[in-house]
């Protein structure tokens, strides 16, 4: 019978992160199987009897056990191989999932038009960030399962009351723009997981707007002592140091930012009000200029640069720019609660959530 329990007890502890009670599994599996890991090469038999019959396992066992960390995957049929990645199961970090198929496909290139009419690429792996207290964690959900699963953890030696996370694919920046701050505006997790305490603002301010773009932070208006800032100011990542940019020629505050060929639409943000207007920081020569205003008013809406133009999504529409036209147009209405936005070579997706908690990913841009 503990036989039979043994592929829950695996994946339940991989699930909790048990590396003791995954260790002592994958050792009296091999014991049972009377395999020596260093001599018997038989192991790759009993392996591939765990592949056919339960994949969720058979990736397991070489995940969690070290010794077999140079199992080639490539060895592994083209039907074999995408009834393992496409597994109601089988939920690995997306950073695993891209080196598993690129491994494949560098010894199988004769079934790669085979692979391509699989339902392996029906299954997308979307992540994003999300902070409790000082714990940040990396969530990571497939669009087949609609199942969330913690793919990276950082734990911060001190945390920032309600901070916010923004990232790109270099760091993750967390700041706090709701709470006067004149020791730090926020840290910076780098490539390799070191974690770098930013300096204060230049000129103080809450409810500013701010995005990290290549090797510098931008902080755009916000509001202090009551008094709206038309102060901008950047902060480079290499050389530590703030320097002040052109101002901007609208004050506001709580605007939404988003980058496109570098240029920094600064989109909406509140005066008295919501307001609708558009101002473009031209990063190389440190100007500005003004462009149509959207349709709607807005304030932290989600903003993102998308196939050369720029989408705010806002509470009950959606807008796209085209910079070549100089205009922008209302693509569609939204009436649902989005919790997360994300988007591929396909298009843009959102992540809905129902009052039964029940989860749905749309394609809503493409």
């Amino acid at each position: 019978m503990y036989n039979d329990m043994m592929p829950d007890i695996i994946v339940a502890a991989d699930f909790l992160q048990c590396d003791i009670i995954l260790e002592k599994c994958i050792e009296r599996i091999l014991l049972n199987n009377n395999i020596n890991i260093i001599q018997d090469f038989q192991i790759f038999s009993i392996l591939f009897s765990f592949q056919q019959n339960s994949p969720k396992l058979f990736y397991l066992l070489v995940k969690n056990y070290k010794k077999l960390k140079e199992l080639p995957i490539e060895m592994m049929d083209e039907r074999n191989f995408s009834t393992l990645l496409s597994s109601h199961f089988f939920n690995p970090p997306i950073d695993t999932i891209t080196n598993l198929i690129d491994q494949w496909l560098s010894k199988n290139q004769c079934n790669i038009n085979l692979l391509l009419y699989t339902t392996l690429p029906k299954t997308k792996y979307f992540s994003y960030y999300i902070i409790n207290k000082n714990i940040i964690k990396k969530i990571t959900i497939s669009t087949k399962t609609l199942q969330f699963f913690t793919s990276q953890e950082y734990i911060l030696n001190e945390f920032i009351p309600s901070s916010v996370i923004q990232y790109n694919e270099n760091s993750i920046f967390v700041y706090n723009n709701q709470i006067e701050n004149f020791i730090t505006q926020g840290f910076i997790i780098n490539e390799k997981n070191k974690v770098l305490k930013l300096p204060p603002h230049l000129a103080p301010r809450i409810h500013y707007s701010t995005l990290i773009y290549k090797d510098n932070i931008y902080t755009f208006g916000g509001i202090f002592n009551n008094i709206r800032s038309f102060s901008v100011e950047s902060y480079n990542l290499i050389t530590k140091k703030r320097k002040l940019l052109s101002s901007m020629p609208i004050a506001v505050m709580d605007a939404s930012v988003v980058v496109l060929n570098d240029f920094i639409y600064v989109i909406g943000g509140v005066i008295n009000e919501k307001v609708n207007v558009v101002q473009v920081y031209d990063i190389r020569n440190d100007k500005w200029k003004p462009v149509s205003p959207t349709n709607h008013p807005s304030s932290k809406s989600t903003t993102l640069a998308y196939d050369g133009k720029i989408i705010v999504i806002h509470d009950k529409s959606i807008e796209s720019y085209n910079p070549l036209l100089g205009e922008w147009k209302i693509i569609k209405y939204n009436n649902k609660d989005i919790k997360n936005i994300f988007s591929d070579n396909d298009g843009i997706y959102a992540c809905y959530c129902n009052n039964n908690n029940e989860y749905k990913i749309d394609l809503i841009y493409k």
